[in-house]
């Protein structure tokens, strides 16, 4: 079924399509947040439509990633889609998925024992490299849960 919902994203022509293999492989709210984004982007004059290249990425890594909980979902001012959680101490996590295979990405968090000590990284990298590099942050936000 994850196969099967991969390669429909893979193979989307449209966004809907895409919208569509989100809501069946995870859940309802993050799919309907994609659908108000979009709707906003045609409704308001200033606002970009989302990439479809950056809506897909988002989908493979959010399908492929489901343990994560939900994200925030927003777009930036030129289209594309960014995830945001909150983690415990006042980190946050944030993913910016480029029209590419690369995703930009910053994480920052406090030191568990010194609360003035903030451990922070930020890149670009391709999602597989990028979970290695977050994954202290990714251990943070699954204790939120």
């Amino acid at each position: 079924m994850l196969c099967d919902r991969r390669l429909i994203i893979r193979n989307a022509t449209n966004k809907e399509d895409i919208i569509d293999a989100i809501r069946h492989a995870k859940t309802a709210s993050i799919a309907d947040r994609s659908v108000y984004l979009d709707k906003l982007s045609k409704n308001e004059f200033e606002e970009k439509p989302i990439d479809i290249e950056s809506l897909r990425m988002s989908a493979l890594f959010i399908i492929d990633n489901s343990y994560l909980p939900n994200p925030q979902i927003t777009t930036s001012d030129d289209g594309l889609v960014y995830l945001r959680w909150s983690l415990k101490n006042e980190g946050v996590l944030g993913m910016l998925f480029l029209p590419s295979t690369l995703v930009r990405f910053t994480a920052t968090l406090h030191h568990q024992d010194q609360k003035s000590q903030r451990w922070s990284v930020n890149g670009t990298l391709q999602p597989n490299d990028m979970m290695s590099t977050i994954e202290p942050f990714m251990e943070q936000l699954m204790h939120n849960t």
